[in-house]
């Protein structure tokens, strides 16, 4: 039992993932340059895909899993901490919150972009963007869709709006009079940035079997660990 605990940790650190990702580049490479005298070009060629899908498939479990994991947990830092700053309000904060996001509001309505918002935001007014800008975001941007459902009613598609509060917390860990709570949502979110950030990677690899131009720069700028594991392997 304590090896099994041991093995699910480890495998979701920084180091192991990058590890993967490196053994992944290795496996594909063995796989393109797989030969066997004793099989037809065929056979052959259906082992590389086999070994090509396999590989895939090991890399997706850990690193899908690590970036399911560390998005969960950054969602729910960023609501744990906005929610505890929301428990103590007064009517008086509230309105003030209300008023804040009125003006915050018509920033975004005419043209201004969120991060722009955030970026000027006071304490006040990146709770009042945390607390009303996604359901704002979504009355925006929802649209009906060409597909039907069963009874041809047109489906309707949300935008996604996760992005919203760990912007936010990364604003109020920044300009809160109690920075602590928003500085743990911080750290997660940059957790869950950089296992999407793999994520990406592993997508372009099974798409082209290699790293190039601003995906390879982003990947050594945030994550030079996973990207000396690819490019060097």
């Amino acid at each position: 039992m304590s090896t099994t605990t041991t093995t699910t940790t480890t495998t979701t650190t920084p180091d192991a993932l990058a590890g993967t990702l490196r053994d992944l580049v290795a496996q594909l490479r063995q796989a393109e340059a797989f030969t066997d005298p004793d099989l037809n070009p065929e056979a052959i060629n259906r082992r590389r895909e086999q070994m090509r899908a396999d590989a895939l498939e090991r890399a997706r479990a850990t690193i899908g899993t690590a970036h399911e994991v560390a998005t969960f947990k950054a969602e729910r830092a960023a609501q744990a901490a906005t929610a505890g700053a929301s428990g103590q309000d007064t009517a008086a904060d509230l309105t003030a919150r209300a008023y804040a996001w009125e003006r915050a509001r018509m920033l975004l309505e005419a043209g201004r972009d969120l991060d722009d918002v955030l970026a000027g935001a006071d304490e006040l007014t990146a709770r009042a963007v945390g607390e009303w800008a996604p359901t704002w975001l979504r009355a925006q941007t929802v649209r009906p869709s060409p597909e039907q459902d069963a009874r041809g009613h047109h489906l309707f598609t949300e935008p996604d709006t996760s992005h919203v509060l760990p912007a936010v917390a990364a604003r109020l860990a920044e300009v809160a009079a109690d920075p602590a709570p928003y500085v743990t949502a911080q750290a997660t979110a940059a957790e869950a940035e950089r296992t999407g950030l793999y994520a990406e990677v592993l997508g372009t690899l099974e798409r082209s079997g290699r790293l190039s131009g601003d995906l390879a720069n982003r990947l050594n700028r945030h994550a030079p660990e996973a990207y000396a594991a690819v490019m060097g392997s």
